[in-house]
């Protein structure tokens, strides 16, 4: 996690981006994102605001995971789930098996 308040910042910049569900402004946002002065990793916060997005845009979110090749390739969102099931909402995995 960062010590200050900025990683938080990024989380909720990316989840204002993820919101918009704009090809383009996700594609700028990781560029952004990957000159961090942030301890996070760019991975880390785009999974963070994607939990973020989850409980409060479902539909915002529902996008994303349709269109989750955007992510790519810093967040494998077939990985993450594969890897993390246990820990996720099962609305979230409901929605993206349907996938």
């Amino acid at each position: 996690m960062c010590a200050s308040n900025s990683c938080g910042f990024y989380t909720e910049l990316a989840t204002d981006v993820f919101k918009t569900q704009n090809p383009a402004l996700l594609k700028s946002l990781k560029d952004f994102l990957t000159d961090l002065p942030c301890s996070q990793s760019v991975e880390e916060i785009l999974i963070e605001a994607f939990y973020q997005l989850a409980k409060i845009e479902p539909d915002a979110c529902r996008w994303l995971l349709h269109n989750y090749a955007y992510l790519l390739p810093e967040v494998n969102l077939v990985e993450f789930f594969k890897n993390n099931e246990g820990r996720l909402d099962p609305k979230i995995i409901d929605e993206f098996s349907g996938l």
